[in-house]
């Protein structure tokens, strides 16, 4: 479930996708986004999770986000960051996601985005901080707009139309 506990993360080489961190990013009413990347710091203790993926709702959370990672942290060619073999607690700057799918652009609705961390070496921590999503926003019209600027083209047509059979008449 989303929000599960720091030390819930699997024990094992593989991801349990029961059990990650989540957080969306909605929209204002009338807007749209078009998102860009990810940044942030990501960290363990001695004995947390050695991999982590990210993953969104845009695919229904199948497939592993581009990862670009700054070392002692790797990205693996199945995307997968994974922090060097280092017995101490350390929190890593400057980590990210690449978000250049076009499912990403004008979205008018919820991206949901989780992160799932694996591979823990015992009962350690897994952290991510200093998360920021990047992108723009643009301001989109309301349906009734739309009806509105539909409505005023009608009308200026059957007045331009009607002003040319008065002058075919004439």
């Amino acid at each position: 479930p989303a929000g599960t506990c720091l030390r819930s993360f699997s024990g094992t080489g593989s991801v349990d996708t029961s059990k990650y961190f989540e957080f969306s990013v909605t929209p204002a009413s009338g807007h749209a986004f078009t998102l860009s990347s990810l940044t942030f710091d990501a960290g363990r203790t001695a004995a947390g999770p050695r991999q982590f993926e990210i993953r969104s709702s845009v695919d229904s959370f199948t497939a592993n986000l581009p990862g670009v990672a700054v070392a002692p942290v790797t990205v693996t060619g199945a995307n997968v960051f994974q922090f060097a073999d280092n017995g101490g607690n350390n929190l890593v700057a400057a980590q990210s996601v690449t978000l250049t799918n076009a499912a990403f652009a004008d979205q008018t609705s919820a991206v949901t985005f989780r992160i799932y961390g694996f591979n823990q070496e015992g009962g350690g921590f897994f952290r991510i901080d200093n998360f920021a999503i990047n992108g723009s926003v643009t301001a989109v019209p309301e349906p009734s707009t739309y009806a509105a600027l539909l409505g005023a083209a009608a009308f200026a047509g059957t007045v331009l139309h009607r002003r040319r059979q008065r002058r075919l008449a004439d």
